[in-house]
Formats: C-alpha cells, structure tokens, sequence
C-alpha cells in the first residue's frame, strides 16, 4: 500500500500464510489511525493502524492509553507492503484460489 492512498479511519488488512505454500491466510483486519500520532516529527514516518475488533470496543487509541490494550500496530513505510485495501484483499484471494505460491509474483 502506498502511504499517500492511507484513508484515516479506512479498513485495511495484512495478509500473512501458515504454509509455504501460500494457500492457508492468516488475514487480520485493522483500521488507520494516522501517522506520527505521538507527536514530534518523527523520521522515519511511523504509521499507526488499530485491530477493527478493539477499535469497534474501545474506540480510536490516542495516547497515553496502553497501545497494546487497543491492539495498536505501528509500522515504518518498508512494511506498507504488507498491508492490502479491500481491493488488494480481493487480488490475495484469487491468487490463493489459483494455486498459491506458484502465482505470486
């Protein structure tokens, strides 16, 4: 995902396999909640997504509320890679009813 198409507040996931095949997801759902939310200039950019189950229970984390209790998940723009829109949830799935491994690029 590229951090200037991050919607705050949009649903995104992150994709990850149980097998070396790619056919087994281990899909999460997270929410964006902003990016250098404790403030400062923080280089490099930290991004923030919250678990949508703990956003929906407990609402949008700000701090100083313990970021583990809210499930926050903070990343450096290398790891946007890893997180897919609904659109890119859609391409995962295909790839993994086609066969997997062999499919991905």
């Amino acid at each position: 995902m590229k951090k200037f198409l991050l919607v705050p507040d949009a649903i995104y996931f992150t994709v990850d396999f149980h097998d070396k095949d790619l056919l087994i997801p281990d899909i999460k759902t997270y929410v964006f909640i902003g990016e250098n939310i404790l403030g400062g200039a923080e280089e490099p950019t930290t991004f923030f997504f919250q678990g949508a189950e703990k956003y929906i229970a407990l609402g949008k984390w700000e701090p100083p509320h313990d970021a583990v209790e809210f499930d926050v998940l903070m990343m450096q723009e290398d790891f946007l890679e890893y997180v897919v829109d609904y659109s890119g949830l859609q391409e995962q799935i295909e790839l993994m009813k086609k066969g997997g491994a062999r499919y991905y690029p």
